[in-house]
């Protein structure tokens, strides 16, 4: 990827996805906006003399992180490289099939503010524009990529990190 001219002020460092495939795209743009949902769970345990039920906690998560950008191919001295960011994104929706099914996970990286690994667990793609040597001018790409680690994040974790984990 150093190959690749970035702007002024920018590095490769800011925005980028990697996979467990060693593949890896940085962002020629920031994303339009970004989404970083977590979620709780508890189930209520009625006490004998108790006003209120007692809350258990019974699991958190899945975090999902979702972000939406919109590339032009001007961006890039290569109008092929937004595509090809497209086409890797696109592909990690899917499984890998051989010995058995295992999915591929990702790393996505926007600036100091997210930091999720994970699996894309949905895609979706809107090309428009004028078409610029048989491409579009225009990729509008929005994924969701759910978090996936092995090791469980804890309050203490959160409250220190937050998304940038």
């Amino acid at each position: 990827f150093n190959d690749i001219e970035l702007r002024p002020g920018r590095s490769h460092k800011d925005c980028y996805i990697s996979t467990s495939n060693g593949d890896f795209k940085w962002f020629p743009c920031y994303p339009e906006s970004i989404s970083d949902s977590n979620q709780a769970s508890y189930n209520p345990v009625s006490i004998l003399g108790r006003s209120e039920p007692f809350q258990y906690y019974t699991g958190s998560g899945p975090r999902t992180v979702s972000v939406k950008f919109q590339m032009h191919t001007d961006m890039c001295p290569d109008v092929n490289y937004i595509y090809t960011i497209a086409d890797l994104v696109e592909a990690c929706c899917y499984p890998n099939y051989g010995s058995g099914i295992s999915a591929v996970k990702v790393t996505l990286h926007v600036t100091s503010n997210i930091n999720i690994t994970g699996i894309i667990s949905s895609v979706s793609t809107d090309y428009s524009g004028p078409i610029i040597d048989d491409k579009y001018a225009v990729i509008d790409l929005g994924f969701s990529v759910t978090e996936v680690t092995g090791n469980p994040p804890s309050y203490s974790d959160i409250k220190k990190k937050g998304g940038r984990r």
